[in-house]
């Protein structure tokens, strides 16, 4: 599945203050604090890899085969009159557009550089013909087909780094597949792909030029201000920020799984449907307003809660995805920005609900104003023990898309869909991801499913859905550790279905009796045991 970062959840006037003041680089940041400017950086020499760009090239070099779970797969139903050339000149335009469309990879032992090819390289446009197969027959092989190129390996080597399949399904109707390796893209960018295909391809259907302004800075600029902005002084908040944020954290997470970590990490998912319905979402925003929070400190403080319980863990770290592309300049860029964030949280206990929240909510402001240290620079600081088992510092994830639902795009002639597909990776143990569209909040638990039964992800689906309930409801004093977590059928069955251990019995006799009648029917059987003796 792909790592999607939008624009989250930022309804908290704190927070949007805070994520301002980062993106607007105010004047009145000085010294240390101050962020040089982004310029275009010297194409003559080698050019660097950005740190996160840097740990996929690592994990695609020890573990060639995980690199598959960084496969970006998205998928878009065309319907109407496609004119094919264009397109294929529309995605030619883009990659043109964008150096990391155009990178690859040199292998230069522990330094990697990157290497870029000339702006017509032009796009790989696969193309296939199912319409001739039987209607209920299609989605069954788009979804095939999809699995295949999504599994299929990128060389970061020798590229290209993306390509696209044009799957046509009937004489008006096409499926177009676009597969990024995440090490050049990151799912804003997704979005930035296909709103500059939208552009271009009316343009060029017309005969126009591109309407695009030709972009002022690339991603192998922002890899090699990052590494310059790494060695300045201002990186010492950050650095001893998150020393202390995660220093003695545990280094996995427990949770109820149904079968032991493999000694190598596997991505194999599944997916549990989780939805809060349009009545209840109504209650988590007002309780998220009554704490002076957002929905995404609500959703989290339920999440982090459950995770505690499952698990017994005295406390839990969840990463959670943000964009990274707090810079104006940074937004139009096809690129990996998208930093992970490690948000460490106590067991609430019989902490108040008040208390709790409060401290969701300082503990997630606090890691958003410092969330301009890499995740892999956070790995390296915090130095957990290293283990092909599992992801450090954290093996589960919340992330809320609160964007508005773009539907269909109008392209001349044409309307442009995200179409769903099936497949699914998991990249840690288990992963809440939500979409709050201003009604109902639904997505989905992912997890990995060598480690998990979907059975028993669903009653950790029910668990969260019977604590955030009972969170919203309950007032500011009531106490954490008196939630229900168990759903009322499971909680009967617990409590009163497996303890019905009841037998009738002669009502008429007394025990002295009872037990006189025992001693005759067994008179060998042993009655008491004392340390070396026994008695029958």
């Amino acid at each position: 599945m792909a790592n999607t970062t939008s624009k989250r959840d930022l309804d908290s006037r704190a927070l949007e203050l805070v994520l301002a003041r980062m993106k607007k680089q105010q004047p009145t940041k000085t010294g240390a604090d101050a962020l040089a400017p982004l310029v275009r950086c010297d194409r003559s020499g080698s050019l660097p890899l950005s740190l996160s760009q840097q740990r996929l090239w690592f994990i695609d070099k020890l573990e060639p085969e995980a690199s598959r779970a960084y496969n970006m797969v998205a998928a878009y139903r065309l319907s109407g009159d496609l004119d094919v050339d264009v397109l294929q000149k529309t995605f030619n335009e883009i990659v043109s557009r964008h150096e990391s469309l155009r990178c690859t990879f040199i292998d230069e032992g522990s330094n990697p550089t990157v290497s870029i090819a000339p702006p017509e390289t032009g796009f790989l446009l696969d193309r296939h013909d199912l319409s001739a197969l039987p209607e209920e027959a299609l989605p069954a092989a788009l979804v095939a087909l999809a699995d295949e190129e999504g599994e299929r390996l990128f060389d970061l080597g020798k590229g290209p780094l993306v390509r696209g399949v044009l799957i046509r399904t009937g004489e008006t109707s096409h499926v177009m597949l676009l597969i990024m390796h995440h090490i050049i893209s990151d799912g804003w960018s997704m979005g930035v792909f296909v709103r500059e295909l939208k552009a271009l391809y009316e343009a060029f259907l017309n005969l126009q030029p591109s309407p695009l302004p030709p972009l002022q800075i690339q991603y192998p600029d922002f890899a090699a201000w990052q590494r310059s902005w790494l060695e300045g002084e201002g990186l010492h908040t950050q650095i001893e920020f998150w020393r202390t944020q995660l220093s003695g954290a545990p280094e996995v997470i427990n949770l109820p799984f149904d079968r032991s970590r493999p000694t190598v990490q596997t991505f194999a998912g599944g997916f549990v449907p989780f939805e809060v319905s349009e009545e209840k979402a109504v209650k988590v925003r007002q309780f998220a307003k009554a704490h002076k929070a957002t929905v995404f400190m609500a959703l989290m403080a339920a999440w982090s809660a459950v995770l505690a319980r499952i698990g017994n863990n005295e406390s839990v770290v969840v990463g959670t995805p943000v964009a990274g592309r707090n810079r104006q300049e940074l937004e139009s860029l096809i690129g990996f920005f998208a930093n992970t964030l490690a948000l460490r949280f106590a067991n609430p206990g019989d902490a108040t609900i008040e208390r709790f929240i409060a401290d969701i909510k300082e503990r997630t402001l606090s890691a958003y104003r410092h969330q301009g240290l890499p995740f892999e620079q956070v790995v390296e600081i915090v130095n957990p023990p290293r283990s092909l088992s599992h992801s450090p510092i954290f093996q589960v994830m919340f992330a809320l898309d609160n964007t508005p639902d773009e539907g269909e795009l109008e392209l001349p002639g044409l309307k442009l869909s995200e179409y769903q597909l099936s497949s699914v990776t998991s990249q840690v143990d288990m992963s809440l991801l939500l979409n709050d569209t201003g009604k109902a909040i639904s997505g989905s638990l992912v997890f990995n499913s060598d480690l998990f039964d979907k059975s028993s992800v669903e009653r950790i689906a029910n668990y969260l859905g019977t604590l955030l309930d009972a969170l919203v409801a309950a007032p500011a004093d009531a106490h954490m550790a008196h939630l229900p977590l168990l759903p009322a059928p499971e909680r009967h069955q617990v409590l009163v279905s497996w303890n019905a251990t009841d037998r009738p019995y002669p009502r008429d006799m007394g025990v002295h009796t009872l037990f006189e009648a025992q001693a005759l029917a067994q008179p060998e059987a042993v009655a008491v045991i004392g340390e070396a003796q026994q008695l029958s």
